[in-house]
């Protein structure tokens, strides 16, 4: 999904982060929403912010403002963020992995297999936005 617009929402010991795609005329086309448990970004901080600092600083300039729309629409659920840029673009993809599937695999003497992660979705936007929502992912 392509996306120009974020809002993060603290929950709880959850961040519950909503992206959308909204057209010039102020109309939002797509909308994505997920969950990622505070644990989780905690595991993830030294390897996202340090993708953030190689990204440069935050550009001064705001994101643009948005409210997400209030529909009744799934939120899936996420323990892992990738982050990726490739020239003027940015890819974030969403994982989920199973906890119980997790700790099977650690009390495995000999793991059967790479434990896999269910994809969850694919996002694109400009750096610039990608930066901005790292850093909102980890504000107080």
């Amino acid at each position: 999904m392509l996306f120009n617009r974020f809002v993060v929402e603290p929950d709880g010991e959850f961040k519950v982060v909503h992206f959308a795609y909204v057209n010039r005329a102020n109309v939002t086309l797509d909308h994505f929403i997920c969950a990622i448990h505070a644990r989780d970004l905690e595991f993830q901080r030294v390897s996202n912010l340090e993708y953030l600092g190689r990204l440069g600083a935050l550009s001064m300039e705001a994101m643009p403002g948005w409210q997400p729309p209030a529909l009744q629409q799934t939120i899936e659920l996420v323990n892992h963020i990738g982050l990726c840029q490739f020239g003027s673009s940015a890819e974030l993809t969403l994982h989920r992995l199973s906890i119980k599937s997790v700790l099977d695999f650690a009390r495995s003497v000999k793991p059967p297999s790479p434990l896999k992660a269910d994809a969850i979705a694919l996002l694109r936007s400009g750096i610039e936005l990608q930066k901005h929502l790292v850093a909102a992912l980890y504000s107080a």
